[in-house]
């Protein structure tokens, strides 16, 4: 199983920039984002489900973002990057994705994004 720190070399290998929380308690994170400073994943690692989501502006019919892999790799983060809304989602929730304009943009708007750090 790879590790948290395999993940992050793995984005960071890719020129991608990788933001996740301190480590609260001793209890390392289980999740980060990525970006390539406009496009933004959203990337989770556990013992029993790894996955990758894209990331928009949340909103009530379709929350924060989608899950779009159930494996880590370049090519997942990737795809949900450049994600706008996956072919599976219905046709009504669909207008209701505003993508951030870039990393900045998600970062600050608001406290909890903006506690991020990069790794």
């Amino acid at each position: 199983m790879a590790t948290a720190n395999s993940y992050i070399e793995m984005m960071k290998a890719q020129g991608w920039k990788v933001y996740k929380r301190n480590d609260l308690g001793g209890m390392p994170s289980e999740y980060c984002y990525c970006t390539d400073g406009t496009h933004i994943a959203y990337v989770q690692w556990s013992e029993s489900r790894p996955q990758v989501s894209t990331v928009h502006v949340p909103n009530r019919t379709t929350g924060t973002g989608f899950q779009f892999a159930d494996s880590i790799t370049p090519e997942t983060i990737r795809a949900a990057m450049d994600c706008h809304a996956p072919s599976w989602a219905r046709v009504r929730e669909i207008p209701s994705v505003r993508k951030y304009k870039d990393w900045e943009a998600f970062h600050h708007s608001n406290t909890f994004n903006a506690e991020l750090t990069e790794a």
